[in-house]
């Protein structure tokens, strides 16, 4: 005889299992958006051998795991500190896209936290680096986009699409 707990509720469960996390990107993947990051970073191919080392971690990883573990992770962030040749604090970050299963590759400046006051001999240092910094950062996301990598960007920009493929065609107006 069963019972009412051990009777399954009609309908649609009521305790879903947890979602999965975002998948993380295959290796190939991976090795092209540091690829393209570190050429643009450094275009004169010498890297600091800090950088050198956190890139051939993962660029040696054998398996996604192993991969996955040359990144720190930050809540539900992954990141890998590669800078860049003026500044060493840039990362490369895979962030969850909103409402999706996918990583997203993006190009982290890492310098809004930094803060001179408007008179001072560093403000315009650093808006300099700010300006140089960004430019970086819009280069190496355009060129992953570019790649087929998912960028937040070309998230955004397919799923505009879908939604305007799945509206149909513009109401007539009435006259």
């Amino acid at each position: 005889m069963s019972t009412p707990e051990s009777t399954p509720a009609a309908g649609p469960a009521t305790n879903p299992a947890p979602a999965q996390g975002p998948k993380f990107p295959p290796l190939p993947e991976l090795h092209k958006s540091i690829s393209i990051y570190l050429r643009h970073a450094y275009p004169s191919g010498a890297l600091p051998a800090l950088v050198q080392a956190r890139a051939s971690k993962l660029l040696g990883a054998d398996s996604k795991a192993a991969a996955q573990a040359s990144f720190e992770k930050d809540g539900a962030r992954y990141v890998l500190r590669l800078g860049q040749q003026a500044y060493p604090f840039m990362k490369l970050v895979l962030e969850p896209a909103p409402g999706d299963a996918t990583l997203l590759f993006r190009a982290d400046a890492h310098d809004s936290h930094l803060h001179a006051p408007p008179d001072s001999p560093d403000a315009a240092q650093l808006a300099h680096l700010r300006t140089i910094n960004q430019t970086l950062v819009e280069a190496i996301e355009q060129e992953w986009a570019c790649a087929g990598l998912p960028t937040f960007r070309s998230f955004l920009r397919d799923r505009i699409a879908a939604r305007r493929r799945d509206a149909g065609p513009p109401c007539a107006s009435e006259d």
